[in-house]
């Protein structure tokens, strides 16, 4: 798991609240893709899908303790800035894989522990576009041992989506 699971939440829903901006409002279409560097049960994500933590998410951001204090202690950062984690309107981001598949596509192998995860994501507005397809990936089986590898040249598989418009 990474260490700053904070630090990423504070950067996607930052990036979340651009795009909105740069698209012309949650009403536009929209959409963010590419390597999240987080699971599908991890805080980071649960933030893309919901726009706002969940207290099992919160309850996990805040045993990262990084912001020091004038006693020398540590707290946690979304305990000092709680808006900052969350981007409003929430403006229905759905998971295209999970849409169409059901499930996030398993797109790269962890060295630290061999496990094979979903890292990479394509969200969209739901409320504006429609999917119309995904790119299937490979199964598991070809990317047990890692990657890259002979196959595959980089760490992680290419993901296609087709939309349309609603």
């Amino acid at each position: 798991m990474f260490e700053r699971q904070d630090k990423q939440c504070l950067q996607l829903a930052c990036a979340i609240r651009e795009l909105v901006k740069f698209a012309g409002g949650p009403d536009k279409p929209h959409f963010i893709c590419g390597d999240f560097n987080a699971w599908p049960d991890s805080p980071p994500y649960q933030l893309v899908h919901d726009g706002h933590l969940s207290e099992k998410s919160l309850t996990a951001l805040q045993s990262i303790n990084t912001v020091s204090q004038s006693d020398g202690q540590l707290a946690p950062l979304v305990n000092y800035w709680s808006e900052g984690f969350q981007y409003s309107p929430a403006n229905n981001l759905q998971s295209a894989y999970m849409k169409i598949l059901g499930k996030e596509p398993l797109t790269s192998r962890f060295q630290v522990d061999g496990v094979v995860r979903s890292v990479d994501y394509v969200w969209f507005s739901g409320n504006t576009l429609q999917v119309k397809g995904v790119m299937e990936t490979v199964d598991e089986e070809n990317i047990k041992d890692g990657v890259p590898n002979a196959i595959f040249p980089s760490d992680h598989l290419s993901l296609k989506v087709v939309f349309s418009l609603k």
